[in-house]
């Protein structure tokens, strides 16, 4: 089922047939009388999630994900300026890779990777991106969201570019493991438990991989991570080697040999 299919009880079927080449901004921050407005002159319809029923609200959720299969263009309104600033953003280096990625990657994940350099610059700035990670998870899926994990940590220049470079046949192939899977890295975030990043580093040990990497953001996670090498080691089998950490950003980065 398409985006509109989910949300026809929100968007009557009659007018989400003419929207084809629109946007969708979810607004989640204003009370409206009417659940969506169509706005011709910059081309995108508004979805007031505030004043959803609880069955819309649901029916909006399978409609996102249904969004990421056929294209819909989807982002929240409250990151217009974010966005804006986006597209004005230049820097030199990331420019660089992005042309290097230019006709490699989908259309899709090459703009993920875009808008996953933007945020990484603005994490190294110390602001508060966790808008801009929605924003990209909102847009993109789980595959942006695992594409932008990847370029926060560094791949792209360390991994991706010099894979290519030595190997471009085989580079897909790394490429969609990595992407598809996250075989390559596992990244630890606030709800996971040690319990599951022993189940994720198990499930990629199994795909026959030599080494993969685990991250992780803020003192909480660092030492979730450290207490599970610690502990799990010798029943997984792996080795753990080039340890990384930053103290003012509150990065810690292990390498696990298998």
């Amino acid at each position: 089922m398409s985006f509109y299919d989910h949300v026809k009880g929100i968007i009557p079927p009659s007018v989400s047939k003419t929207l084809n080449d629109f946007e969708v901004r979810l607004n989640s921050t204003t009370l409206n009388d009417e659940k969506y407005l169509i706005d011709t002159s910059n081309k995108c319809v508004i979805i007031y999630v505030l004043s959803l029923a609880s069955k819309e609200k649901r029916a909006l959720r399978k409609g996102i994900k249904g969004g990421f299969e056929c294209d819909v263009p989807l982002i929240s309104q409250s990151s217009i300026g974010l966005l804006q600033r986006l597209y004005q953003y230049n820097d030199k280096e990331d420019t660089r890779i992005l042309k290097f990625f230019e006709n490699i990657l989908s259309n899709k994940d090459w703009e993920t990777l875009r808008d996953s350099l933007f945020l990484r610059n603005e994490f190294k700035k110390r602001k508060n991106v966790s808008q801009l990670k929605y924003d990209i998870f909102t847009r993109y899926g789980e595959r942006g969201n695992t594409i932008s994990n990847l370029c926060t940590a560094g791949y792209f220049e360390e991994t991706m570019i010099p894979l290519y470079n030595l190997e471009p046949k085989e580079f897909h192939k790394y490429w969609d493991a990595a992407v598809d899977r996250g075989v390559m890295a596992l990244f630890v975030n606030s709800r996971m438990k040690i319990e599951k990043i022993v189940l994720e580093i198990k499930r990629r040990s199994k795909y026959g991989i030599k080494y993969m990497h685990i991250h992780g953001i803020g003192d909480a996670n660092i030492e979730k991570i450290k207490e599970c090498l610690t502990k799990e080691s010798e029943s997984i089998g792996f080795t753990v080697k080039n340890m990384y950490t930053d103290d003012n950003l509150h990065i810690y980065v292990a390498e696990l040999i298998f």
